[in-house]
This record gives structure tokens, C-alpha cells and sequence, in this order.
């Protein structure tokens, strides 16, 4: 009996813990069978998993001790038959008692009753044969029991072979599962090649978009040089007489002079390397230095910028300079290089010294094409801190049951409907991006980064909360560097009941 206790406790504590390690393995893999949800396939895969373990102990207990499933089988019958042996036995008991008495009394009256003699021999004989119907009931009774067994190591047998069927449906499950495990590699690999030849493409298309809107720029500026060397031939004629009157006038003349050298530059062949408009490049300089010190700075500048104007194909100019700084000092009036950058470096070096720094951006003033100095403005620019390390900028919530593809997709949305917009509210000046021209605020996204919080969003599933946030201290001059992460949706508060 306490053995039987101690298997019983054994086999319990096995099927709580199977079931629980059973129902937390399907639940944080969310599995699905059936077209039930995860949450209900835990439940009903814990459920089953405690049966089979319950019916594997009682097929141990019975193949441990034979008289347990002779039990189990036949209990109720045995114990009927007890019953009723018990019973006979008690009137043997009587019996037997009652033919003492009567042979007791025989004995007494042996000479004078050999009638009342032969009657007791008679219902001793009957007596008798009740005992053997008794012993052959018994021997009955044995004869069930043994074809019980013979039917317990038939069902042993039983029990063996379905174990050994059992043993190899495992074994070739096993290697589906392995064979499945070496597809989702093979396609993982196939999607990362897919993505990057969809962003070269994507590239690609934004190459030749700019490319036929730098011709469609190009042609429509061909008609406007034509016309305005006609319109300059003829004003010519008209101002040769009006030459004194010149004077007020010479500062736009220059300008629409420099835009004629530059247009018959590119009729003669020479390629764009510059748009009107287009950022050039930029500088920090940190407030509270004088004003010759800001100018140093700013030469510095001018020298980065007229070297990286070379590489692009400009021609330096007199001064040994690719650019040239190009103002105006209001009235239409033009001043000169220096004059613009004295007056810019006042008015850094008198700039507060709660600001960190002045950013100074480098624009070009018209189109500028290769062999030909570039014309630049350069405007200063408050670089104030605009996200401090860790910050919040935004958050989105992404389904993770998606296809990567389409994770990808909701994450680019993210970043340019959301982020970009966000800096560029708070204060990031945009610089153009390196591949397609456009302006934007971050820098380039990691791919290997990108892939493992895709990976990580899908492990998560549906309602997976990504946020972005300031990995480092961003200033107005940024780039703004974001450190993408995502968690598990917030538990929502359980209902109170009234």
C-alpha cells in the first residue's frame, strides 16, 4: 500500500511538472492547432500531456504487480465471489456443527436409533456434495483468473508494440523537423539577398528619376540662356548710350553676367555638379572666440569646401579657391569675399555664449557646372542641443505575424512620416542624402541592426511597440543618430468588477 502511495505521489508531481514545462514551451512559442489560439492550444496540449502521463503510470503499476489489473478487471466480480465462498463457508461451518450434535446424539442412541443413523448418513452424504459443488465453484473461479492473466500479457504485448510504432513516428518527425529547420535558413538567407537588391533598385530608380529631371532642368535652361543672350544683345545697343547710368545698376548686372558664364559653360559641354539651392557643406564654430579667430575658422572652412568642389570637378578661381563666398549688402548692392566674411565673423564672435556653437551652411548661389569656381552663400545657423541622449522622439506599434518585408516597409513609413518629421519640428537643420539627394535629418540605418529588430518584432507578434529614441546627444547641425528598440505591448488593466 505504500508503494502504491509513492508512486501515486510520483506520477502526480510528473504530470504537474510535464504539463506546466509542456503548456509554457507551446505558450511562448505560440503555437496554434487546430484554429485554436495559442493561449487555448497550451491548455489543451497540458491537458492531454497529464492524461497520457496518468495512463502510462497505471500501465506501470500493472506491469509491476499482476494482481493490481487483476484488481482493476475483476475486482467487483472477485469480491462477489468471496462473498458468496464466505457464505457457503459459514454454512459448512454450521453444518459441520450440526452433524457433531447429531453424531454426538447417534452415538447415544446407536442401539437404539440405526433409523435416525442411516437418515444422518444420508444428509451427511448430501452435505458432502455440496462441498465438492463448493470446491468446483473454487476451482471455477481459478480457471477465470488465469484466463485473466493470459489476456493481461496479451494486452502487454499490445503495449510494446505500439511503443515501438510510437518510438519511430518520433524518430521520423524529428527529421521533418530538421529538414524544416534547414528551409527557414535557406529562406532566411533568400530574404536578406531579396532586400538588398530591392534597396539597390530602389536607388537605382531614384538615380534615374534625378537624372531626368537634372535634363529636364538642363533643356529648360538652354531656352532660358538663349533668350537672355538675345535680351542681353539687345540691351547692350540701348545701354551704350546710357553708360553713366550703370553705376546702381552694375551689382545685378554681375549677377546675371555670372549666370550667362555659367549656362554658356554647360552649352559648352561642362556637367553639373552643383544645383541652385543645393548644400555644399557645413561647419560647427563654437561661440566666445574673436572675431579673427571665427575668421580662421571660417578660411578653414572655405579650404575644406573648395577641395571637396575639386573632387566634384570645379576649377579654382583667381584667389586659388574652388568657391567663392557670394552676399549681398541689401539694395541690390553686391560686396565683396572679404567684406561677407568680416561681417560673418562678427557676427559669430558676438553671438551669445549660451549657445554652443554656430552652424555655418554652405549653399550654392546658382547652378554650378565642372572647370568653373562654385558660387556659395554661407548662412549661420543657432546649433543649440535639440535631443539629449535617450530622448523620446516616437513610437509605433507593428504587427510581427507580418512578413519581413512588409515589417520593413511599416518601419520606413515610420522614420520618414513620424521621425523626420518630429526633428526637423524641433530644430534638426536637413542635409541632403548621400544616395538619392534628399533631405534628411539621420544617418543611414544599420542593416545588421535593422535585421535583428525585425527579428526581434516578430518574435514579439502582434502589437510589438517600437521606439525611437536620441542615441546620442543631437544638436541642430545633427545628423540625428536614433536607437531603435521594441518591447511587448503594456498589459492591459484587468476590468473591476462592481
Amino acid at each position: 500500500m505504500l508503494l502504491f502511495a509513492l508512486v501515486l505521489l510520483v506520477a502526480g508531481g510528473a504530470i504537474a511538472y510535464m504539463g506546466d514545462r509542456l503548456g509554457t514551451y507551446i505558450g511562448k512559442k505560440r503555437l496554434s492547432s487546430w484554429g485554436l489560439r495559442p493561449r487555448h492550444t497550451a491548455m489543451l496540449w497540458t491537458v492531454i500531456s497529464g492524461g497520457l502521463i496518468a495512463v502510462l503510470t497505471l500501465f506501470a503499476l500493472i506491469g509491476y504487480d499482476r494482481a493490481i489489473q487483476t484488481a482493476l478487471l475483476r475486482g467487483p466480480e472477485l469480491l462477489e465471489e468471496n462473498h458468496q465462498l464466505a457464505q457457503q463457508n459459514q454454512e459448512q461451518r454450521l453444518l459441520i456443527r450440526s452433524r457433531e450434535a447429531q453424531v454426538q446424539t447417534a452415538d447415544a442412541r446407536a442401539a437404539a436409533a440405526q433409523t435416525s443413523a442411516g437418515q444422518a448418513e444420508q444428509r451427511a452424504q448430501q452435505a458432502t456434495r455440496r462441498a465438492q459443488d463448493a470446491l468446483q465453484k473454487a476451482l471455477d473461479a481459478e480457471g477465470r483468473l488465469g484466463r485473466s492473466l493470459h489476456r493481461l500479457q496479451v494486452a502487454r504485448s499490445d503495449l510494446a508494440r505500439s511503443r515501438d510504432a510510437l518510438r519511430r513516428r518520433q524518430a521520423v518527425l524529428a527529421a521533418a523537423q530538421r529538414r524544416l529547420a534547414d528551409v527557414r535558413s535557406s529562406l532566411g538567407s533568400t530574404r536578406i539577398d531579396l532586400r538588398a537588391a530591392w534597396s539597390r533598385l530602389r536607388v537605382a530608380q531614384l538615380a534615374v528619376k534625378d537624372a531626368d529631371r537634372n535634363v529636364r532642368v538642363a533643356q529648360a535652361q538652354y531656352g532660358l540662356a538663349l533668350g537672355t543672350v538675345t535680351e542681353l544683345s539687345e540691351q547692350g545697343k540701348q545701354l551704350s548710350a546710357r553708360n553713366a547710368d550703370l553705376t546702381q545698376q552694375n551689382a545685378a548686372l554681375e549677377d546675371k553676367n555670372q549666370q550667362l558664364l555659367t549656362q554658356t559653360t554647360f552649352l559648352q559641354g561642362a556637367h553639373l555638379i552643383y544645383h541652385r539651392g543645393q548644400e555644399v557643406g557645413r561647419r560647427v564654430i563654437p561661440t566666445g572666440l574673436s572675431a579673427d579667430t571665427v575668421r580662421q575658422n571660417l578660411l578653414a572652412f572655405l579650404g575644406d569646401l573648395s577641395r571637396d568642389a575639386e573632387r566634384e570637378g570645379a576649377g579654382r578661381g583667381e584667389d586659388g579657391r574652388a568657391v567663392r563666398v557670394v552676399a549681398d549688402a541689401g539694395g541690390g548692392k553686391a560686396i565683396s569675399e572679404d567684406e561677407a566674411l568680416d561681417s560673418l565673423a562678427q557676427s559669430i564672435a558676438q553671438q551669445a555664449v549660451a549657445i554652443p556653437g554656430v552652424v555655418v551652411i554652405a549653399s550654392a548661389r546658382y547652378n554650378a557646372f565642372g572647370g568653373e569656381p562654385v558660387q556659395i552663400e554661407v548662412q549661420p545657423y543657432d546649433n543649440v542641443l535639440v535631443f539629449p541622449k535617450g530622448a523620446f522622439i516616437g513610437s509605433a506599434t507593428v504587427d510581427g505575424s507580418l512578413p519581413e518585408n512588409q515589417i520593413l516597409d511599416v518601419l520606413q513609413a515610420f522614420l520618414k512620416d513620424r521621425v523626420q518629421p518630429e526633428a526637423r519640428r524641433q530644430g534638426i537643420i536637413p542635409r541632403p542624402d548621400p544616395l538619392t539627394g534628399l533631405p534628411t535629418v539621420g544617418e543611414p540605418t544599420d542593416p545588421a541592426r535593422t535585421v535583428a529588430l525585425v527579428k526581434q518584432i516578430q518574435k514579439i507578434g502582434p502589437g510589438a511597440l517600437v521606439t525611437a529614441r536620441a542615441a546620442a546627444d543631437t544638436y541642430s547641425s545633427g545628423p540625428l543618430r536614433l536607437d531603435l528598440t521594441a518591447s511587448a505591448p503594456p498589459a492591459a488593466p484587468s476590468a473591476v468588477r462592481s
